[in-house]
């Protein structure tokens, strides 16, 4: 997101900071606010929002796959501070979800089972990686889907 201008350079959130550009004709293309993608900042009142480096489904989702070891949600060293935007990758949230595939021949138990959360992420770009952000951290996207059996 286009977080600053000034005499010939512009900057954007990247990796969590400014980085800055040339851009003297101002032809520089980035998405800002007012580009009709979604753009996602952290919810009010928080100082920031953990960033994770992938969207694995809680810990309650596995409650009926015993034989599938749960896949723990860790959020990465970085964060989204209070003030910064990110755009989603998607306009709409996805559920976290593992697929677990322990043989190349799928005769483990369980063996290629998909397991689908009820915690939903936005898909960003931070940095040169695909990262994620939980919705209910954010706002400015959709409001998550609601979730089956609940």
């Amino acid at each position: 997101m286009v977080a600053d201008t000034a005499d010939g350079w512009t900057a954007i959130w990247y990796d969590g900071q400014k980085a800055w550009f040339a851009d003297p004709a101002g032809s520089v293309s980035a998405p800002d606010t007012r580009s009709g993608r979604t753009v996602l900042t952290p919810r009010p009142g928080a100082a920031s929002v953990p960033v994770y480096g992938r969207a694995y489904p809680e810990a309650a989702a596995y409650r009926g796959h015993p034989s599938i070891p749960v896949q723990q949600v860790v959020p990465l060293s970085a964060t989204v501070p209070a003030g910064q935007a990110y755009p989603a990758a998607d306009a709409e949230p996805v559920r976290g979800d593992f697929y677990y595939a322990r043989n190349i021949n799928g005769d483990a138990p369980e063996d290629r089972t998909l397991v689908v959360g009820c915690d939903t992420y936005y898909p960003i770009r931070y940095g040169h990686r695909l990262a994620y952000l939980k919705s209910t951290d954010v706002q400015g996207g959709s409001a998550a889907p609601a979730c089956p059996g609940n």
